[in-house]
């Protein structure tokens, strides 16, 4: 049998929206430390052809390792995350290559579990740059506290200035706005985006 020898290559990530260069010069730069936390952030794998066409997503690929060393003491977090984009290929049925891989480190706001904090669109204002949403899976009372948390760290200097509105399929919008407003009879979350919400968005 003939051996395979496979070759990676680093693109640039397929599908990830930007803040323009002339933006990004009124934002201040900074770092921070980061960890992944196995029980509540995911990754999600998504498969392009070489085309760029969406082939297959992997919503919570359990795929990774950890490095030995790499747990935080104490924490349950670990510094460091191991990944394989050839074993992933070859476990999507893609053994002979040509595929590209995009991977996305996930932590849902709404949610200390890996799964569950979905919301769904309501509403989309005529510009496309508000949307509002309402979810079935979280109190009213976690929404609220979890809004006004992360309304509080976007006016915060030293963590971060944008979220992203995860709407499946690779695209993870840019948010730079977000409240809750009463919505009927339940609370809805409003969200500004950076840009419109796509037109196969709705």
């Amino acid at each position: 049998m003939a051996k395979v020898n496979y070759k990676l290559f680093s693109i640039n990530p397929i599908g990830l929206e930007t803040i323009s260069e002339f933006d990004s010069k009124t934002i201040s730069n900074f770092s921070i430390n980061s960890s992944f936390r196995p029980f509540e952030d995911k990754i999600e794998l998504h498969l392009y052809g070489d085309d760029d066409v969406l082939i297959s997503s992997v919503y919570d690929s359990k795929s990774y390792k950890f490095l030995q060393g790499s747990e935080i003491a104490n924490s349950g977090k670990a510094s460091e995350v191991s990944i394989d984009p050839i074993e992933d290929a070859i476990a999507q049925n893609f053994s002979l290559g040509g595929v590209k891989l995009v991977y996305n480190f996930l932590d849902n706001l709404y949610s200390y579990q890996q799964s569950g904090g979905e919301f769904f669109i309501e509403g989309i204002s005529e510009d496309r740059t508000e949307v509002r949403l309402l979810t079935n899976q979280i109190s009213e009372q976690a929404v609220l506290d979890a809004t006004a948390a992360i309304e509080e760290d976007l006016q915060s200097d030293s963590f971060f200035n944008d979220f992203r509105l995860n709407v499946k399929n690779n695209d993870l919008l840019i948010g730079i706005n977000i409240k809750v407003q009463k919505y009927r009879d339940f609370q809805s979350v409003v969200v500004k985006l950076y840009e419109p919400l796509p037109i196969n968005t709705n």
